[in-house]
């Protein structure tokens, strides 16, 4: 069993119950004090940089850069269904080719909306 383990007021081990957040803030803020708890292949360390980052025409809700320098974008949100979870890989990939386009001084390309 995956479980996060904290203790209870006499100091025993016990599995935390899961929680519902109702608002998107409150897990930009768990991401931003612990990057450290997203599961990410291997076991790279990311430094937050900032928090609603502009990038190309819109703003990421995470910017990251891991210990490579690599910049990694964070879109963080609450609902699971597969369209919005098809919005949001459009979005942060259409991001991240914003800046590199900026970068490399190239045009970026469109897409057409899913």
């Amino acid at each position: 069993m995956n479980a996060i383990w904290g203790t209870d007021l006499n100091g025993r081990w016990l599995p935390l119950a899961p929680t519902a957040y109702l608002a998107e803030a409150e897990l930009h803020d768990l991401v931003r004090d612990a990057p450290q708890m997203l599961p990410l292949a291997g076991t790279p360390r990311l430094t937050v940089l900032g928090r609603e980052v502009r990038l190309g025409s819109g703003y990421a809700d995470l910017l990251a850069v891991e210990s490579t320098g690599r910049l990694v974008v964070i879109e963080v949100k609450l609902s699971a269904t597969c369209r919005i979870f098809v919005r949001v890989v459009r979005t942060a990939v259409g991001r991240a080719g914003a800046q590199m386009c900026r970068f490399w001084r190239c045009q970026p390309v469109t897409t057409s909306s899913v």
